[in-house]
């Protein structure tokens, strides 16, 4: 029998149901016919391309259940913060890149994260302003829910000690503006920033593709974006110039919201816009996380309320009136109970409408099984509970840190989680995540124990977290997700087994080869598989 490829000599984890393997996987017009023995396949068919694949491991493509390419892709040509150890150390990049790139008229920066400075208390403006008098800058923390700007910025956009923005905040000392951007603020500013061109938007994505291929990342659930992206994205998968996978989670302001309730859910095969995307409250790391009680280290603030609850619950009735999924990032214990309060008043019970909860970080013991009682499927970040286990129990206290990051109590109320990276807040190699599940350690290996290890995750639970599971939570199991006959082939081939070892081990891990829909989109390109 003909067939378009034949991947033999190879451990394959399928993830079906029974989470079976088999050795060799035939593909035709992009998807998989056959699955099975080396000498049952090899006999079968006749293919037009056959990779030996010399005893490597097999996967479903992964899935980032939550991430943010179109915030990826700029920062590739923006002023990169992750690694710096101060706010000096900041302002000396910024200067930097503009001695680099005098031409820009404005500079962005991504990335500054004050918990890991000697001097933790948040960054002002006064010394970017002195710095730089004349040119407009954001510098936007780690998680995108604060930011700094200079004076020329905050003058761009018309803000000042007297703005009242609603769901934001511009912080204020002796009556004047500091600079300190929280929450909605920052869009404020940034909206007045330019643009990059379509042109140099298709290339930015086209970029970003490469180093998600690289990772063996083959569906990307884009968990921010409004029309042109959506469009655009559209437009270049059609042309063949994005290979990747989109589900789509529209951001809903109001313009957006009118346009796609209207216009109803797209379904392609490789673009899916089914999802509204809400904003709870804020982050953690910056005090915006919208808790039950005060911050065990600022008693002054319980965080922020992004919008009204009656707000969010017709922003709900929409949802549901409309046929669309509603995704909400809830971070604190008061915005997890808010949104199942939402959320229960409009699903009654249980249900197959699989709305989400962005983040679930930390919960009231009370409200956990709610998630079982409507249906809620978690959209966990393993990376924030080994990127945050330094100083969480500084902003909750211990008692609370004890109902923070309950993957395996998540998982239990429904039967599954559905993972991803929030990069490019964290690393954006998924294996990262998988290894932060299991393990709950940092890729020092700190702490040895693990970080509260009872909520940590199995490995078979971890992958299917990353494949199965998130295809579940798109409604798409019954075409991938899982290397099954008939459902698209897409692939993931790494040279070793993430299922056995030392769990520490897997972040060694080197992806050889990523397909979507049986093509081969990235490889080592060193011929290892070619007969």
């Amino acid at each position: 029998m003909q067939t378009d490829l034949l991947l033999y000599n190879a451990h394959i984890y399928t993830v079906d149901d029974t989470f079976s393997t088999c050795e060799a996987i035939a593909i035709d017009q992009g998807k998989i016919i056959a699955t099975g023995s080396n000498a049952d396949l090899c006999s079968q068919f006749e293919a037009k391309r056959q990779c030996d694949l010399q005893g490597k491991f097999v996967y479903p493509g992964f899935y980032d259940a939550h991430c943010h390419l179109i915030s990826y892709a700029p920062m590739l040509e923006q002023v990169k913060l992750a690694d710096a150890t101060s706010w000096e150390e900041v302002l000396d990049r910024v200067e930097l890149h503009h001695q680099q790139y005098p031409e820009q008229k404005a500079i962005i920066g991504i990335g500054w994260n004050q918990t890991k400075w000697a001097d933790k208390s948040m960054p002002n403006g006064k010394q970017l302003s002195q710095r730089f008098p004349h040119i407009p800058i954001l510098l936007i923390r780690i998680d995108y829910h604060a930011a700094v700007a200079n004076n020329k910025a905050l003058e761009l956009a018309g803000v000042h000690a007297q703005s009242k923005i609603a769901g934001g905040e511009v912080v204020v000392e002796q009556g004047k503006a500091t600079g300190l951007l929280l929450e909605t603020a920052i869009a404020a500013v940034w909206l007045h920033f330019p643009s990059p061109s379509r042109d140099k938007w298709q290339y930015l994505l086209q970029q970003a593709e490469k180093d998600c291929l690289q990772y063996g990342l083959t569906t990307l659930g884009e968990a921010k974006i409004g029309q042109f992206h959506i469009h655009l994205i559209d437009e270049m998968q059609q042309q063949g110039a994005l290979k990747i996978r989109f589900n789509c989670m529209v951001h809903a302001e109001e313009a957006e919201r009118a346009i796609f309730f209207q216009q109803g859910p797209i379904y392609k095969d490789r673009l899916r816009v089914h999802t509204m995307k809400y904003f709870a409250d804020g982050a953690l790391g910056s005090r915006g996380a919208w808790l039950l009680a005060p911050y065990s280290d600022d008693p002054a603030t319980c965080g922020i309320a992004i919008h009204q609850q009656e707000d969010l619950l017709t922003q709900a009735r929409l949802c549901d009136q409309y046929g669309f999924q509603m995704a909400t990032h809830a971070i604190g214990d008061a915005a997890n109970k808010q949104m199942l309060d939402i959320y229960g008043a409009v699903l009654g019970g249980k249900n197959n409408k699989r709305w989400r909860i962005e983040h679930a970080q930390i919960l009231d013991p009370n409200d956990l099984v709610r998630f079982a009682k409507y249906s809620i499927t978690p959209s966990i970040q393993a990376t924030h509970a080994t990127s945050d286990m330094y100083w969480v129990q500084d902003r909750l206290g211990a008692a609370r840190t004890k109902h923070a990051y309950r993957f395996q109590s998540l998982l239990q109320q429904n039967g599954y989680v559905a993972a991803g990276s929030d990069f490019p807040i964290e690393q954006i190699n998924p294996l990262l995540g998988f290894y932060a599940a299991i393990a709950r350690r940092d890729i020092q290996g700190y702490p040895e124990a693990g970080f509260q290890m009872e909520e940590a995750l199995s490995r078979e639970e971890a992958l299917r977290a990353m494949t199965s599971w998130a295809a579940y939570a798109n409604f798409e199991e019954a075409e991938r997700g899982s290397l099954e006959v008939g459902k698209v082939a897409d692939m993931v081939v790494l040279d070793r087994d993430i299922m056995e070892g030392e769990a520490l081990d897997v972040t060694k891990a080197r992806v050889m080869a990523t397909y979507v829909g049986g093509e081969e989109v990235w490889t080592t390109d060193d011929g290892t598989f070619e007969r």
